[in-house]
């Protein structure tokens, strides 16, 4: 009897056992489901065989209305989405589908376009396709696909705009190069003529007509400057960096420019050395520092020179005690032809400011300035230690 009731409540326990675990991997089934369903991207589950299993996602993105027409033979299906590799445009060969290659056990990624067979519109997809291995057997494969047709056609707009701007560049500073050769030229001739006729002549010439000789040299110099930073502006050849004394030349660019009396230039003796091309580092202190003498209304001009460091960069300033800018106007100095100064007294061809910025553009620096009206401005950039 007492083995009877044993056995009943045995079996009664298997039986509870085996229900728990039916339920148990129901629930589970269901819990997978709706994750499928929740996951933003097309998830595939099957074999070479066809679609067991397919989120509505999948569905969608290629046309398909019901689990059934998705459940085909991977050939067939293929065949039917039009399968082609992105970047040759070739047709896939069973063999070389993502998910027939994830059933043979290769986790795998590509980029295919397929066709969405209600519309015949194109899809891009990335495919990231893996096996499903159960007690060392395949039992299946997984697939998931992402629309990338939105981000692949923005990315080819923006490599086709880069393309048609740099072509656009560089027949732009063909012409300014061209076009500035052309222009110089004939200044060249028309300096020294006007100096020889004001020196040969200065015994017989008046006052005012050697101020109007003297005037035509300075405008013509002007015009070459102008030209020159054109011609600067425009120059797109390769630099080549090496170590630079920054001390030695500040020196060499204040030996070059007309300073006059009431102007102090004060530079710190022991600027570092950096690594950078030598004559950009000359263009940017020549066309700052001409900056603060022409616009200097001081009776006792004050300019000088600093640097301070941080971990990784240098950056050096250059301050005067000029007339100073508008803090809206800061901007604007920076753009090609930005005056903001427009007394007509100072002749400035608006490039310097902003060949400054394109080269520090070039080298990953930056280039800023602070400024207060009557108090004087700032300007700093910035050079990388190595």
């Amino acid at each position: 009897m007492f083995f009877r009731v044993s056995e009943i409540y045995l079996t009664e326990f298997l039986k509870i056992l085996m229900f728990d675990e039916l339920t148990s991997l129901k629930v589970r089934a269901a819990e997978l489901s709706a994750i499928i369903e929740c996951i933003p991207d097309a998830v595939y589950i099957g074999g070479p065989k066809g679609i067991l299993r397919a989120n509505k996602k999948a569905l969608d993105m290629l046309g398909f209305d019901t689990l059934d027409e998705l459940n085909q033979h991977i050939e067939i299906l293929a065949d039917k989405i039009k399968t082609r590799d992105l970047h040759t445009g070739k047709r896939l060969a069973t063999e070389e589908e993502p998910f027939y290659k994830a059933f043979l056990g290769e986790s795998n990624e590509r980029d295919v376009v397929t066709t969405h067979i209600k519309s015949g519109k194109e899809i891009i997809v990335r495919c990231s396709a893996a096996p499903v291995i159960i007690d060392g057997k395949i039992i299946a494969a997984i697939a998931i696909n992402t629309d990338i047709t939105e981000k692949i056609q923005n990315k080819r707009d923006l490599e086709s705009a880069i393309k048609k701007l740099r072509k656009q560049n560089e027949e732009l500073d063909k012409f300014v190069y061209t076009t500035s050769h052309d222009l110089k030229a004939p200044l060249n001739t028309i300096d020294p003529i006007l100096q020889i006729v004001k020196d040969e002549n200065k015994s017989v010439l008046k006052k005012d007509a050697i101020q109007l000789l003297d005037m035509a040299i300075r405008k013509v110099r002007d015009m070459s400057d102008f030209i020159h930073s054109l011609l600067k502006s425009a120059t797109t050849l390769e630099k080549v960096k090496e170590l630079v004394d920054l001390n030695k030349i500040l020196n060499k660019v204040i030996a070059s420019l007309d300073i006059p009396s009431n102007i102090n230039i004060f530079v710190r003796h022991n600027l570092p050395t950096v690594y950078f091309h030598k004559y950009s580092l000359m263009q940017i202190f020549q066309n700052l520092l001409s900056n603060a003498i022409k616009f200097m209304d001081k009776e006792n001009g004050v300019i000088k020179i600093d640097c301070r460091e941080s971990e990784d960069m240098y950056i050096i300033s250059v301050k005067d005690n000029g007339p100073g800018i508008a803090t809206h106007e800061l901007e604007k100095i920076f753009e090609k032809f930005g005056k903001v100064n427009k007394d007509p007294s100072k002749d400035s061809s608006g490039l310097g400011l902003s060949i400054v910025k394109d080269i520090m553009k070039e080298n990953n620096g930056s280039v800023w300035a602070e400024s207060e009206i009557n108090k004087g401005s700032t300007f700093y950039f910035t050079i990388f230690k190595s």
